[in-house]
């Protein structure tokens, strides 16, 4: 009796296997004969429910057998689309900039570009690490503000904007504290007035104001230390150094008159 239930239960299960391989290749030979419409539309609901590796396989289709139709556009950009659901980064930038060099005139040219500055925004590693994929982010997301200042997107494209330029500023204070701390004052003043010439607008620039200053001093550039600590006070009004500055400032003025005046009796000796 249980060797039959155990028969009966293997070939259940059998015609199941069959069942399932036959839907399969009836899809198969369905999805075979599709219109590029229809097979638009399956593509669109894969992708609308998540199945990204199979709605990037449809629009591959599309786009290698629709070349100039009303479909193509669209199917390109739905195919970097799944490349960037699919955390394929480098591949959806090359295809959204196969998109914009093929049909400039689509609708979908201003999402791609700022797309691909998202993709190198997802590219961007720590501040610590190469920023190649940091800057080529800044770069695109650069020209789709300049190209197009009315998009919807413009808010989210200057937020990814200001990440990556608080990223920038961040890898060269730290290399300008490191040389500090190292006691390269020269090159670590090079390195935070990088900062703010370049990422003036950044959190980071209040910090390498202050800290350019305290290397002025070290180097002996007192007149320079001073000017710079007269800058922090004017742009940083509120800062919690606020006291340390002018109390610097004012040490820096009393060194430099009784300097001068030092100079001025030794140019002119009492007979």
């Amino acid at each position: 009796m249980g060797l039959n239930r155990r028969c009966v239960g293997a070939f259940l299960l059998a015609a199941a296997f069959v069942l399932l391989a036959g839907l399969g290749c009836s899809n198969r030979k369905l999805r075979a004969g599709l219109s590029p419409e229809e097979r638009m539309r399956v593509a669109k609901e894969m992708f609308a429910k998540g199945h990204y590796l199979d709605a990037k396989t449809q629009f591959q289709i599309i786009v290698a057998s629709s070349g100039g139709t009303a479909l193509a556009d669209e199917a390109q950009f739905y195919l970097a689309e799944c490349c960037f659901h699919l955390k394929d980064y480098v591949t959806a930038v090359a295809e959204y900039e196969r998109l914009i060099r093929m049909y400039p005139n689509s609708r979908w040219v201003d999402d791609a570009q700022f797309k691909i500055g998202v993709s190198y925004f997802e590219l961007s590693p720590k501040p610590g690490l190469d920023q190649e994929f940091t800057r080529k982010a800044v770069q695109a997301l650069q020209v789709f503000l300049e190209d197009y200042p009315d998009s919807e997107l413009r808010p989210q494209a200057e937020e990814y904007l200001r990440r990556c330029r608080e990223k920038l500023a961040e890898k060269e204070f730290k290399a300008g504290e490191l040389y500090r701390k190292m006691g390269y004052h020269e090159s670590a003043v090079i390195y935070f007035n990088s900062v703010l010439e370049e990422y003036y607008d950044t959190q980071w620039a209040q910090k390498a104001l202050y800290w350019k200053a305290k290397e002025l001093e070290e180097l002996g550039r007192k007149e320079e230390a001073l000017e710079t600590y007269q800058s922090f006070l004017r742009r940083y009004p509120q800062s919690p150094k606020l006291g340390e500055v002018r109390h610097a400032i004012q040490r820096l003025r009393d060194e430099l008159s009784a300097a001068g005046q030092n100079a001025a009796s030794a140019a002119n000796p009492k007979p």
